[in-house]
């Protein structure tokens, strides 16, 4: 069984460390693995120390995709994979799965952590679904879900989310992959909205003179609130300049 991870993040980490763990004990085979140039550079821990004695590709935005398309490959993963992959690797791969932080259908597109908070959600998820020519729109291979409280952040929930997305990983790769019992459950409906880089930027903007309520804020400042208390939301003060703004929700327990 040969497997290409795509991999980033911390949650590219936690799959790539069990694909060799897997690869080990002669479960699988991981040719080489692909990473982004700027992932040591970033707090999540580093894929090119984790495997170093593996060959590592690095992918980089207009670099020939012809570098990344090999033959005799049973399966591609793509986690948390930022970028979007030409039609002629999609065609080239019988099997590709993504890992989308949300309940797709549901906010397809860029940022989901962030954009099921701002929406109000209750709860958001994790998806494996299979890859083709549309964003998001695969054929669904399996989700799990997790509950959003009142005092989350972006940087909250998506902890929870590695958490679940690590242990539904494990269990595609044991109980379907390994089995050969792969099943892809149903098709992702196509009406479902798309949620952009623009809007996610568009929305950060906070006008002081708008009306709105005060959950529906609450939920703007959680939902742009990321680690260490760092945040994407702003506004313009009568003297011009910028104002960052954060949001620090403690309980009284």
């Amino acid at each position: 069984m040969r497997i290409i991870p795509f991999a980033d993040h911390k949650i590219g980490y936690d799959c790539v460390e069990y694909l060799l763990h897997l690869e080990g004990i002669g479960k699988v085979e991981i040719p080489f693995l692909v990473t982004t140039s700027n992932n040591e550079n970033n707090w999540w821990p580093s894929l090119a120390s984790l495997a170093s004695e593996k060959s590592i590709l690095i992918f980089e935005p207009g670099k020939p995709i012809d570098d990344f398309i090999f033959d005799d490959i049973d399966f591609v993963f793509l986690i948390s994979w930022k970028y979007l992959m030409p039609k002629s690797f999609v065609n080239h791969y019988d099997v590709i799965i993504n890992l989308h932080y949300s309940l797709l259908p549901k906010f397809r597109g860029v940022y989901p952590v962030n954009w099921a908070i701002i929406e109000g959600e209750e709860k958001t998820g994790v998806t494996f679904h299979s890859i083709n020519n549309c964003i998001d729109r695969g054929h669904l291979l399996a989700q799990r879900e997790v509950d959003i409280v009142e005092n989350d952040t972006s940087y909250s929930l998506l902890q929870k989310l590695d958490i679940i997305a690590f242990d539904l990983f494990q269990a595609i790769i044991t109980e379907q992959i390994l089995s050969g019992n792969i099943c892809f459950i149903n098709v992702l409906p196509d009406e479902s909205a798309y949620y952009s880089r623009i809007k996610f930027n568009e929305k950060a903007k906070l006008s002081l003179q708008d009306n709105m309520k005060i959950g529906d804020i609450l939920n703007i400042l959680r939902g742009y609130t990321f680690k260490d208390g760092t945040s994407s939301a702003y506004f313009i003060g009568r003297n011009g300049k910028k104002y960052w703004v954060s949001i620090d929700i403690k309980s009284d327990e």
